[in-house]
């Protein structure tokens, strides 16, 4: 017997604006339309417009801690290092929660 094969998982990261999650979203509704089987999550922060546009549209919200880069220096630019750990460790573990076999 051959085994099946789940649905290809999408990743698409991207938020903050509306020009970022415009498109992110073009690109999510031409891949369910293309391939409806197909498992798109999104990822992107709790602040941003993704918040509250991606999952009006259908589509699952992972969130990524938000990491402001600070204009001057401060006690804020000594916290950066640590923040951006975060949010590559938590982009990581969308990748590997959603299975994901391609991420944009």
């Amino acid at each position: 017997m051959i085994p099946l094969s789940s649905p290809t998982s999408v990743l698409l990261a991207g938020g903050g604006s509306a020009g970022h999650v415009s498109p992110l979203l073009a690109l999510a509704d031409a891949l369910r339309r293309r391939h409806p089987d197909i498992r798109v999550t999104a990822l992107g922060t709790q602040e941003g417009l993704e918040a509250r546009l991606v999952p009006a549209r259908g589509y699952e919200l992972m969130v990524v801690p938000k990491v402001p880069l600070p204009r001057r220096p401060s006690a804020d630019l000594l916290r950066l290092p640590a923040r951006l750990k975060a949010a590559v460790d938590a982009a990581g573990r969308a990748i590997d929660e959603t299975g994901a076999d391609v991420v944009v």
